[in-house]
């Protein structure tokens, strides 16, 4: 006889680019939500590196902004891929990330964030897990910009255009929160 997990890491979205706009998407999640991972993935073929260079944070640097709200208005996340990259040391372990070089060739970039609804270092955690019943939607919002947001010149262009998988990171047993960690 096996026990069910407590937690579950489950598929709600897939959000694709477009270049320097931003894109809404509705997270179809239910239950009690620890975090949420997103992880993007492309290829960029450079054919000209005269006088360019690739971005020190890049590929973070392809999506200066993502938002998580609820029902609409309230803010429950945002900050730029970077910025989660930069704070997820409070959190997890840096995942290993592929960064595009200057170089003539394509590159398949990837790099990973988690972003997380459960207070780090507290006592009980748990105790602020992201509990949809409470909203009657949570959406997100992510900007990306284009190409040079990765190389500065050059000519380049995507062969796999990026895509940013989202995964939710639930739990069947948290109890119910007591507060929001935003």
């Amino acid at each position: 006889l096996t026990m069910p997990q407590r937690t579950t890491r489950r598929s709600i979205a897939t959000v694709n680019y477009q270049a320097n706009q931003v894109v809404p998407t509705q997270l179809l999640v239910s239950g009690s939500v620890r975090a949420l991972v997103l992880t993007m993935d492309a290829t960029l073929n450079n054919t000209n590196n005269t006088s360019q260079y690739a971005y020190a944070r890049n590929p973070g640097t392809l999506i200066p902004n993502i938002h998580v709200y609820a029902n609409r208005d309230i803010t429950l996340k945002q900050g730029s891929w970077n910025d989660w990259r930069t704070r997820m040391y409070c959190h997890y372990k840096l995942p290993a990330e592929t960064a595009d070089t200057n170089a003539v060739n394509a590159t398949a970039i990837n790099s990973t964030i988690i972003i997380p609804f459960i207070t780090p270092g507290g006592r009980r955690p748990v105790d602020t897990a992201l509990n949809t019943a409470m909203f009657q939607r949570v959406d997100i919002d992510i900007q990306f910009g284009d190409e040079s947001s990765i190389l500065n010149a050059g000519a380049k262009a995507w062969t796999v255009n990026p895509t940013v998988k989202i995964e939710a990171i639930v739990s069947r047993n948290d109890p119910p929160p007591i507060a929001l960690y935003k």
